[in-house]
């Protein structure tokens, strides 16, 4: 059965989400016992690995020599590494350090997270 052309982006959206969450989940914990607990340098290290990743598959993926499928374009850019690489979690962290009066740690985060993600990209 094939699917209606509406459904198809949101599968492959939601199909690519899963895994991209849990990869940032377990890579976050992994590291977790080598990062300093203070600094969120888990979060700096799966965005800046995230950002690496998108700037290698959008250029793929519009590329005339090797093109991606739509679907399968959604599904490793808006999908897995849409949410690997969350702007929320990098917020929340940030706005922790503030809390709790790491105003250094904070400044230093969004300070080496910028160009970090854009030399990644």
């Amino acid at each position: 059965m094939l699917l209606h052309s509406y459904l198809r982006p949101v599968l492959a959206v939601s199909l690519g989400a899963m895994p991209g969450a849990l990869s940032r989940f377990l890579l976050e914990h992994y590291l977790a016992p080598y990062l300093p607990a203070q600094f969120p340098l888990g979060t700096l290290i799966v965005n800046v690995s995230g950002c690496f990743l998108m700037g290698v598959v959008i250029p793929l993926g519009f590329a005339r020599t090797f093109t991606l499928h739509p679907d399968l374009r959604l599904l490793l850019t808006t999908g897995f590494l849409g949410s690997y690489t969350t702007f929320s979690s990098y917020e929340l962290e940030v706005e922790e350090l503030f809390v709790q009066n790491i105003r250094p740690d904070g400044h230093g985060f969004i300070g080496w997270g910028h160009p970090c993600w854009n030399l990644a990209v």
